[in-house]
């Protein structure tokens, strides 16, 4: 061989190994940013999927709230709603709900699942259950603080918390739920 085809040869290998470190920087860098990238839709899902649960569960306790207020507008014996604290200090909320002509009545009860937090709001509502077992109405739940006034008639005050994982911030919806008939 001579000098000159050698000298190429060893040019090639030089520029290859430049060509592969220029590579694996852009990968390192594109690597970087797909990871950053799914760091942030994994932060955005569980963050809808929070604010979803609180307003679903801010719209079912309204609505059942509301209408259960209503119950002590005719006379149902022990219709007004109760609420008691389990074991982990959380609210469990009882609501006598009228059917829509008021001639019937249905017990619905919200409350916390689980030993320690984050907790499940469960809804035992005989118009959602499957199978018999209550529906699940919000996930990773940190409290469920419910109670009753009359400052301004009858009135349900709930405050509910939820901290979506992955994130660090708390969903926080306060309600004050006043009859319907008001």
């Amino acid at each position: 061989m001579t000098s000159r085809n050698r000298l190429g040869r060893a040019m090639t290998l030089v520029e290859l190994i430049v060509a592969l470190v220029v590579m694996s920087i852009v990968s390192t860098a594109a690597f970087s940013v797909l990871y950053a990238a799914t760091g942030m839709n994994r932060y955005t899902q569980s963050q809808d999927a929070a604010l979803w649960d609180a307003e679903m569960a801010w719209h079912r306790l309204l609505s059942n709230g509301r209408a259960a207020l209503s119950t002590t507008s005719f006379p149902i014996a022990g219709a007004n709603p109760t609420v008691t604290t389990d074991a982990n200090g959380q609210s469990r909320l009882t609501l006598t709900v009228p059917d829509i002509a008021n001639s019937t009545t249905r017990t619905v009860v919200y409350y916390c699942s689980g030993a320690s937090a984050p907790y499940t709001l469960m809804e035992n509502d005989p118009r959602y259950n499957v199978g018999g077992n209550p529906s699940t109405v919000a996930h990773n739940l940190q409290s469920f603080a419910a109670s009753l006034t009359t400052t301004n008639g009858e009135q349900i005050w709930i405050d509910l918390r939820i901290a979506p994982p992955n994130t660090g911030f708390l969903i926080r919806r306060h309600i004050c739920i006043d009859c319907r008939n008001f």
